[in-house]
């Protein structure tokens, strides 16, 4: 389980090291380019990789939430947000286990008392 949790934590750096480049990128036009190609290559590839490694259960390990199940959920409320220009805020959607992660993640008990606790 240890080895599915860190394979899914290394994807997902992986993808956050390309992206942190790129908003942090001066040059718009290089930087849409570059989120041009992340949405017609880098992105599906990744989040296809990805999504295999989620269990049947909508967790990376099975039916535990982790550190990766909340890394996941982030990124798809990033994506979510629009805060990335150039990027559909609907390009996680095809993912169903990336998706059924992210919202158990949302609805775990824990992370919602947390939320409460904070507004």
């Amino acid at each position: 389980e240890i080895a599915k949790v860190s394979e899914a934590l290394s994807v997902m750096n992986s993808f956050a090291m390309k992206l942190s480049g790129n908003i942090h990128e001066k040059d718009q036009e290089r930087k849409m380019s570059e989120r041009k190609e992340m949405v017609e290559t880098s992105i599906p590839f990744i989040m296809s990789a990805l999504d295999g490694r989620i269990q049947d259960t909508g967790f990376v390990s099975e039916g535990t939430i982790t550190i990766a199940d909340i890394l996941i959920e982030a990124f798809v409320t990033r994506f979510e947000s629009g805060i990335l220009d150039g990027v559909p805020e609907d390009i996680l959607k095809p993912y169903k286990n990336i998706n059924k992660c992210a919202e158990n993640v949302r609805n775990h008990p824990k992370i919602k008392a947390y939320y409460a606790s904070k507004s």
